[in-house]
């Protein structure tokens, strides 16, 4: 059985909507900053909030917490990445 087939897509719907709905508030409050906004780290934590509630059930809450112990997660995962990134240029 394929792991994102439409059936359990459907039902991750609601789950993902979630997120978008965090991710829109998150956006609206910082709209009233005048700091920018690191587009890259948002969506990082926006994808480990998805990941989080449509994999393992559970909620990260990446983007209300900065303290949160996913949020080094990601960051520990992104610098691999950004390590193999420069191996390969």
């Amino acid at each position: 059985m394929p792991a994102f087939s439409s059936g359990k897509l459907k039902q991750m719907y609601p789950l993902i909507d979630d997120c978008v709905q965090e991710l829109d508030r998150y956006l609206e409050n910082e709209s009233d900053t005048e700091d920018g906004t690191d587009v890259r780290e948002l969506m990082a934590k926006f994808s480990t909030d998805v990941i989080g509630r449509c994999a393992f059930g559970l909620d990260f809450n990446t983007m209300k917490d900065p303290e949160s112990v996913f949020s080094g997660w990601q960051e520990d995962i992104r610098g691999v990445t950004e390590y193999r990134g420069e191996n390969l240029l």
